[in-house]
């Protein structure tokens, strides 16, 4: 009877441990500052290929900006200031070795906004960008194998409608499971 209890005491244990390994982290939810979203955008990402955690794999987000509307006169009175929801989505590749937490991401894809605005006017010339601009991402991404607190940081370019490169940056903090 020993024996017996001995070897179901055994396989709970190995099942118990068994049990608690997780697959590695396909998707991650994170809040980005800067990039694609402009001011802060909530994201899902996710592989393709569930169980992969590297390779192609999408993006798709919900976020918001401002900027200030108006004559030149009045551009920078608080008045003016007008806020606009964003949607940013995308494609992205992930690359790195199997067994590191560390891995690198290069990504493209679009962010539709609520309303037509000129991005990131630093001195009257406009940077035209209308209701849908371009965005090209690459980050250094730290994103744990197994799930738990993920981040990445690294430069963004956003692309308006008339051809502006406006570079910048972003980083966000996120979980991965």
């Amino acid at each position: 009877m020993r024996k017996f209890l001995l070897t179901l005491a055994l396989c709970a244990a190995t099942y118990g441990a068994q049990a608690q390994q997780r697959s590695e982290s396909h998707s991650a939810f994170y809040a980005e500052v800067g990039g694609a979203g402009f001011i802060f955008s909530a994201n899902f990402d996710s592989r393709f290929h569930p169980g992969e955690r590297l390779g192609w794999g999408y993006r798709a987000g919900l976020g918001f900006g401002t900027f200030y509307g108006g004559s030149s006169d009045e551009y920078y009175y608080e008045e003016n200031l007008r806020s606009f929801a964003t949607f940013p989505l995308g494609l992205n590749y992930i690359f790195g070795k199997p067994d590191s937490d560390h891995t690198f991401l290069a990504g493209c894809g679009i962010t539709v906004m609520t309303q037509t605005v000129s991005a990131y006017n630093w001195d009257n010339d406009l940077a035209r960008s209308g209701n849908v601009i371009g965005h090209f991402e690459f980050m250094y991404r730290r994103q744990p194998r197994q799930g738990g607190f993920m981040w990445q940081i690294g430069p963004a370019m956003m692309i308006g409608t008339g051809g502006d490169i406006v570079p910048s940056g972003a980083i966000a903090l996120g979980y991965a499971f």
